[in-house]
Formats: C-alpha cells, structure tokens, sequence
C-alpha cells in the first residue's frame, strides 16, 4: 500500500512479496541535491538527460518510486543503502537484490512502472511470476457490494 496527496495505491499477488509506491511529481524538489546524496551514479546520469527542470523532476520521481517500491518488496526499508543499487533501466527490468542480514524473499524482482497521470507517478516491485498488473479506480460502490464497507447506521 502506498499513499501521497490524495491519491492510494494497493496492490495485491499470491505469488510473492510486493512493494508499490506512488508519488506527485513536485519540480520545487530539490531533486539533483536528493539524487547526489542517494542514488546510483546511473540513475543521477538518467535524470540529469531530461531536457528539461519538468522532466528532470519526473525522472526523479520514477526513480524514487521504483527504487521505493524495491525496498518495501524486500522488506529492507527506506533505510538501506539507496546508492547500492541501480533502477535506471525501466519498466518491466529485471534486478537480483540481495538482502543484507536477511534470507533472500525471491531471486529476482521484475519493477513495472504505473502509469497513474502526468502528475502521478507509480512503481510496483514483485517477482517475475506476478507481471500483470490491472490498474482499476474504484468506487465507494464497489467496496460495499463485495463486503469490505458496512454503512453505519
């Protein structure tokens, strides 16, 4: 599950860990400052390409959310050493992401970007196994004909 300004992503499989992640792209961002102090020198080499301070600032984005989305899969954290590895390759990439201190979840974890809007930008992280994604908004409806929301009375 991941949530930013309004907007929630949940995202569900049976065939392993996942992690997802959704963000507002925001071009007061101090992104390249961000970028230098966490990320991969590829990945700082991706969004320094855009040709532009906007596309430089959705570059960023998709970086931090598949590389979020990567970690929440994992299980490691935010807390881990974001410039030990590299998520520049795009969508449908595959990484072998080795845990530190843990036993590994899966051998391979496929990324997968979601498109959301131009604003929103969004990252799943899952094993190679799990690679359709549907992508659906739902509705108050939807939730009370399938249970999961009882109106109070």
């Amino acid at each position: 599950m991941s949530h930013c300004r309004g907007t929630g992503l949940l995202a569900f499989t049976r065939a392993g860990e996942i992690g997802v992640d959704v963000e507002h792209v925001r071009n007061n961002v101090e992104a390249l400052q961000i970028a230098s102090r966490h990320f991969h020198p590829r990945e700082i080499e991706f969004i320094t390409s855009g040709k532009d301070v906007s596309e430089q600032a959705c570059r960023f984005t998709r970086i931090w959310t598949r590389k979020e989305a990567l970690l929440k899969a994992t299980g490691v954290g935010i807390g881990a050493d974001m410039k030990s590895f590299d998520v520049s390759e795009g969508s449908k990439s595959v990484l072998r992401f080795q845990n530190t201190g843990r036993p590994l979840i899966q051998d391979a974890l496929i990324l997968q970007d979601i498109v959301v809007n131009e604003s929103v930008i969004a990252s799943l992280a899952g094993p190679e196994r799990a690679s359709t994604v549907r992508l659906s908004r739902p509705t108050l409806e939807m939730f009370m004909s399938n249970g999961l929301l009882v109106p109070q009375h």
